[in-house]
This record gives C-alpha cells, structure tokens and sequence, in this order.
C-alpha cells in the first residue's frame, strides 16, 4: 500500500500522467490537423500507451490513496480513460462512416 503510494503521488509519474493528460486532450485534433493517414497508427499506440498509464495509474491510486476508489476523482478518471478509446482512429473512421451511411440513407 505504501508502495502504490509513493508511485502515484512521485514527480516523474505525476509529471508523466500530466503529460498524457495533454496529449489526450490534443493529439486527436493534431493528428486529424497535421497528419495524413500513414501516420494513424503511430497515433494509435500512443492512445494505447495512454490508456495503460492511466489504467496503472487508477489501480496504483485505489491501493495507495484514502478515499479515492468510488470517489469523484475516480469516477472521473475512469470515464475518461475509457473515453479515450473513441480517440484511436479505427474507431473515429467507423463511426464515420456509419455517420455517412445513415445520412445516405
């Protein structure tokens, strides 16, 4: 328990799951801006890295943390987290595409 402590609340992985927060906030927007589509997959793995940091980082808060598992913080993290899913482009293009077959339709 003292252990997932230390890990959620040291400078590097705090620093690092801020970094992350940033890049979930933006790197879709950047990759859909600035990128073309030989690049998604690079994108991809780094939603995925994403994903795992911020699944490490809720389990190591549940164990280490009063008061977080069940609270709001947790909540919010782990909607988010999920959320971040719709960012991976297969499934930004399928839900395109699904959009352009209902309005075909």
């Amino acid at each position: 328990r003292a252990a997932c402590r230390g890990i959620a609340e040291s400078s590097f992985f705090t620093a690092l799951t801020f970094a992350l927060t940033v890049y979930a906030l933006v790197g879709s927007d950047v990759r859909l801006i600035f990128f073309d589509k030989s690049s998604d997959h690079a994108f991809d793995m780094v939603v995925v890295f994403c994903i795992t940091v911020f699944v490490v980082d809720i389990l190591v808060s549940c164990l280490g943390k009063e008061d977080y598992f069940l609270g709001f913080f947790f909540t919010l993290d782990v909607v988010s987290t999920f959320t971040m899913a719709l960012d991976m482009s297969w499934v930004d293009d399928a839900s395109l595409s699904q959009l352009a077959g209902n309005s075909s339709g």
